[in-house]
């Protein structure tokens, strides 16, 4: 695994966990603002955000494991997939982040302080997995990654390390 397959992999496991825990703050600031419609959505939709994070990262992590023992044509399908994938989730968390900062005149503390935080390390977690994968797919970068190789057929751009 090489330097690139590592760094996309560590990326999706701290996604994975700062989502679980989005979602729990997301989820209790859903349940302390229960009253206000306005603040509630825009929790509501950052647990939507962390829900389908915590779908897309495991989709990514256990995928790749799995579809290498069977031994099917995956590839040609999973560039595009894991591109568009990572793009809407990036988008998701910059629209969720932004619409509770939105909320503030100030700096929030307490518990939306805590949620915008995460909110915009998902983001540019997120974002810096889109570059990686743009980089990837266009093959500046080389990856063994299922969903993180060339969209064109052809050798990439990027000599291969030889030991």
């Amino acid at each position: 695994m090489g330097l690139v397959d590592t760094t996309i992999f560590a990326l999706l496991g701290v996604a994975l966990v700062w989502s679980i825990i989005e979602l729990g703050l997301s989820a209790y600031a859903v349940d302390v603002t229960w009253r206000s419609s306005v603040a509630n959505s825009r929790f509501g939709f950052l647990v939507f955000a962390s829900l389908w994070t915590i779908l897309v990262t495991a989709f990514f992590i256990f995928f790749p494991m799995f579809s290498r023992r069977s031994g099917g044509g995956e590839a040609r399908w999973m560039s595009p997939l894991t591109l568009a994938l990572n793009a809407v989730t990036m988008i998701f968390w910059l629209a969720g982040f932004a619409a509770v900062a939105d909320m503030y005149i100030s700096a929030p503390g307490g518990t939306a302080g805590a949620i915008l935080a995460f909110g915009v390390m998902l983001w540019l977690i997120f974002l810096a997995l889109l570059v990686l994968n743009i980089l990837a797919a266009f093959g500046i970068l080389r990856s063994d990654r299922l969903g993180h190789g060339r969209l064109t057929g052809g050798k990439s751009a990027a000599p291969a390390a030889t030991v």
